[in-house]
């Protein structure tokens, strides 16, 4: 140990000390010379990546200016909802309105094109719209048949005026007088309603009456009026199909 530790702290020869020092030059050298030839190699690739950065970069404005796009649409969006539903609520409703003022002007037209022909020549009576028939119903007699006393000449072309189930034959009246209307209201007496007329009584522009059997025949005939002497179910018919406002033509037979 001891040898050793002399061997140790004895100073080295002049030649030692010079190639430690030479061969410390030439690592330190060495050194610089690889670290130049690092930095140039990263300059170089770093130069080569300059352009794929700056596209990197648009790219990511890109990206940013389309996010910023999104969140004011999306903003928007929010913000019109309310209206959106709105409008649709009132397209809706106007999708409503059209499709009632539709039905009420295809139910006008139906009941403007609706008319009646009390046929003799063909014993009918029949329901058309414009061209086509709507029902064809049996006719027992014609023509009507006066009942009662001081009856108008019947016309050849009337109309409906009211329609009841069951009607009572007096009728009310009014008049004007000066600018004053004066109503009569029809004098009930102790008779059943649907004695004289029957049901489903269709009242015309006239004197001519369509009702159902009679349940009382002395009322019936003396009660004014023009009638065909209709059965209960042609007469249910015709209330059923026909409109107040209809137009109603008495058709007799060709004349041989």
């Amino acid at each position: 140990m001891d040898d050793l530790l002399r061997a140790l702290t004895r100073p080295a020869p002049g030649w030692l000390v010079l190639a430690a020092a030479c061969a410390a030059l030439i690592g330190v050298d060495a050194g610089r010379a690889f670290l130049h030839r690092a930095a140039a190699q990263r300059a170089r690739e770093a130069l080569a990546m300059a352009p794929r950065l700056e596209a990197a970069e648009q790219d990511a404005a890109e990206h940013r200016a389309l996010r910023e796009l999104k969140r004011r649409d999306v903003d928007a969006l929010k913000r019109s909802l309310p209206h959106l539903t709105q409008s649709r609520r009132v397209a809706y409703e106007a999708g409503i309105r059209l499709q009632e003022e539709k039905r009420l002007l295809e139910k006008q037209w139906e009941i403007l094109s609706t008319y009646v022909i009390i046929d003799e020549g063909e014993s009918r009576i029949r329901l058309l719209r414009g061209e086509e028939p709507l029902e064809s119903l049996p006719l027992a007699v014609f023509p009507p048949i006066p009942y009662g006393q001081g009856l108008k000449p019947l016309p050849t072309l009337t109309q409906v005026v009211s329609k009841e189930r069951f009607a009572h034959p007096e009728r009310g009246s009014y008049t004007e007088k000066d600018g004053q209307l004066t109503w009569n209201p029809p004098q009930v007496g102790p008779a059943d309603r649907a004695d004289a007329l029957g049901e489903f009584v269709v009242f015309t522009r006239g004197p001519l009456i369509l009702h159902g059997p009679a349940k009382n025949a002395s009322e019936h005939a003396r009660y004014p009026h023009y009638c065909l002497e209709l059965t209960r179910d042609t007469a249910r018919k015709l209330y059923s199909d026909s409109f107040i406002g209809a137009k109603i033509l008495l058709k007799p037979a060709a004349k041989k």
